[in-house]
């Protein structure tokens, strides 16, 4: 048999069959991401509130990662049913959270499976339930907010504070207006830049509302205390001034008698000074004066205690006074010891 060369082909079905064998390396090139035996992934399900534009073919990620795509969405009931396909190399925890993302400005979604310190493992087929997973707030949901509020604005009303606006400026000074402006503008700075601080202190004004709640029984009677307390000097009230004029009647006399004997205080008070000084300047005199006179008046009332006369017995000066008075004036031997 002769050997057929690439030349001796007919160049048309040698296109053709290249050109098929060429499309078909490019369809498997693309289609192996999804080919079950080369990309092994798990089957899962979420519940969520809405479908939020999230649509078959999305992907899903974990930690910012693409780790599969959603397979379908479908209502059931009364909630949006996400079956999505995740490889089996991903591991999820039992407490897995599904979230819906917004992945760019378009309301391209993705969804982000969270699956940070839960424990347990999320068996493949298992559904996250609802009280799990959110939906955003998509743009066509904010649009319909606006225009229904937009709908509810009385624009003749808004027109009109408008014109007022532009009419009260008109005759203001721009640079004031400015400076008015910029005043506003910096409240405003100031106010969001502390608004934790704002936060913190409504926090605390309302604990300490709360406190002041808790508390209003003791806080009447208090008050009602109080009042009681008003009533009482309300009815003392004239013996409290009486007492005071009393009192200033009382300085007056004091003050008057001072001044009418004056020249006779006045040499009182000289010599009252004068035997003060004498005593403190002999304080140590009379200290020791005062000491010895204890004991002697002690004896002399021994010796004259015993009748109408002085005892001056010999034998009185000689034996102390306790032995006497134990043994007598003839004592026997070893008497009183």
């Amino acid at each position: 048999m002769p050997d057929v060369t690439v030349r001796d082909r007919n160049p048309v079905t040698t296109a053709v069959v290249g050109t098929l064998v060429l499309v078909g390396l490019v369809a498997v090139a693309l289609a192996s991401a999804h080919l079950p035996l080369l990309h092994p992934r798990n089957s899962y399900a979420a519940d969520l509130p809405s479908a939020g534009g999230l649509r078959a073919g999305d992907e899903v990620r974990v930690a910012g990662m693409p780790v599969g795509t959603v397979a379908s969405v479908a209502l059931t009931g009364d909630h949006v049913r996400a079956v999505f396909r995740v490889d089996k190399g991903v591991r999820l925890g039992g407490g897995t959270t599904a979230d819906v993302k917004v992945a760019t400005v378009l309301d391209k979604l993705f969804l982000q499976l969270d699956r940070t310190a839960t424990p347990g493992r999320l068996a493949p087929g298992a559904t996250i339930p609802r009280d799990r997973t959110t939906v955003p707030y998509s743009l066509v949901e904010a649009l319909s907010g606006v225009a229904q509020r937009t709908q509810q604005t009385d624009l003749a009303g808004l027109d009109a504070a408008l014109r007022t606006t532009v009419a009260s400026a008109s005759g203001v000074d721009a640079a004031k207006l400015h400076a008015v402006l910029s005043g506003l503008a910096t409240v405003s700075g100031t106010v969001a830049a502390s608004q934790d601080q704002i936060a913190q202190l409504v926090a605390k004004a309302a604990t300490v509302t709360s406190t002041l709640a808790s508390r209003a029984p003791q806080l009447v009677t208090l008050l009602a205390q109080g009042d009681t307390f008003l009533a009482e000097l309300q009815k003392r009230r004239a013996v409290i001034h009486q007492l005071l004029l009393d009192t200033t009647a009382m300085g007056s006399s004091i003050a008057a008698v001072l001044s009418t004997n004056a020249a006779v205080l006045k040499p009182l008070l000289d010599r009252l000074s004068a035997v003060a000084g004498t005593f403190a300047k002999n304080e140590q005199a009379i200290d020791a004066v005062m000491t010895t006179l204890g004991p002697l008046s002690r004896y002399l009332a021994n010796a004259t205690g015993s009748g109408p006369y002085l005892d001056i017995l010999g034998v009185t000066g000689l034996i102390p006074d306790n032995v006497v008075a134990a043994c007598g004036v003839h004592p026997t031997p070893r008497c009183g010891q």
